[in-house]
């Protein structure tokens, strides 16, 4: 459904009929152009419209998100579901990068590696590797002293031109430049096969959102998930 000012677009309620332990009923983002995407399952459209109509203009606004949270609340319980409400306030900076040209490859490091099975490799992130495999999702990943202690890999992939990626690295190795080298790598071999590589991060985490510029990855735009849990 496309509205002067904002798009809306709609997921079968298959999620909420098979009890997926995560939902998301209404998430939405505004590019650099100002435009607002909204998407919802088909039960939750009528909300999702009438939120579009209320707050368009004001959809970060705090107001906007305790107006979500009230009026989402009764059909979200009504499912046998609960919200998180310490994400109320949290929304997305949404980086991307397109072109190998920005992204700063000095940052990569010799220590990190695009890695295949490292099942004989101590892990000291929380990265499960044996999901990446399954997933077939790719990574980059950090070695010393034969563990591994920093990684860049992919979350999930849009379609077949966008990925998005995440990163981690134990305490006890951050301010060493592992997470700028990671991503910096990964998201080279990444735009090999990909139009876009995109990363986000929350409005609370500012150092990540520098990480990303840092590595050569630009604001595109900003987002909200309203998720909620199985009870």
């Amino acid at each position: 459904m496309r509205i002067d000012g904002y798009t809306i677009e709609t997921d079968p309620d298959f999620p909420i009929e098979e009890r997926f332990n995560l939902l998301v009923p209404l998430n939405y983002t505004v590019g650099n152009d100002g435009r607002l995407k909204i998407y919802c399952y088909e039960s939750t459209l009528d909300l999702a419209e009438e939120f579009a109509r209320k707050w368009a203009k004001n959809c970060f606004d705090d107001a906007c998100f305790e107006w979500i949270y009230d009026r989402f609340e009764p059909i979200i319980t009504s499912w046998g579901y609960e919200t998180d409400i310490r994400r109320k306030y949290i929304w997305l900076h949404n980086l991307e990068v397109k072109d190998e040209a920005d992204i700063d490859l000095s940052l990569i490091r010799s220590d990190s590696r695009m890695l295949v099975n490292p099942r004989e490799i101590k892990n000291k992130t929380t990265f499960d590797f044996d999901m990446l495999a399954l997933e077939q999702l790719r990574y980059s990943a950090s070695v010393i002293d034969g563990a591994v202690v920093s990684i860049a890999a992919e979350n999930m992939r849009f379609d077949e031109k966008t990925t998005e990626i995440g990163c981690e690295t134990h305490p006890k190795y951050r301010g060493m430049g592992l997470a700028a080298s990671n991503i910096a790598l990964l998201s080279r071999e990444l735009l090999l096969t990909n139009d876009t590589v995109q990363y986000n991060c929350t409005c609370r985490n500012e150092k990540s959102r520098l990480l990303a510029e840092r590595v050569g990855f630009s604001e595109v735009g900003r987002s909200y998930y309203l998720t909620c849990y199985l009870k």
